[in-house]
């Protein structure tokens, strides 16, 4: 249920955000590095080859933030 609160806060914060998937940690190691820009994760994670951006559960202004500059996102 955690992991639909993040979907539900990113999607409402950052519509333009395409969420391509929601994994478990224990199936990080199946992610392709090349079919994703960022990992958005509420736990700290260290995954090779892909980029992780670490966020608050309730998402806070500064989250988003984070999230915008990391991918270069306007806002």
């Amino acid at each position: 249920i955690p992991a639909w609160m993040l979907v539900s806060r990113l999607r409402s914060e950052l519509p333009e955000l395409e969420i391509v998937d929601v994994i478990s940690l224990r199936h990080i190691s199946r992610v392709n590095p090349s079919g994703v820009d960022a990992i958005i994760s509420t736990a700290r994670i260290a995954a090779r080859d892909l980029p992780v951006i670490t966020v608050s559960p309730l998402v806070h202004a500064g989250d988003v933030a984070l999230i915008r500059s990391r991918l270069s996102l306007p806002g």
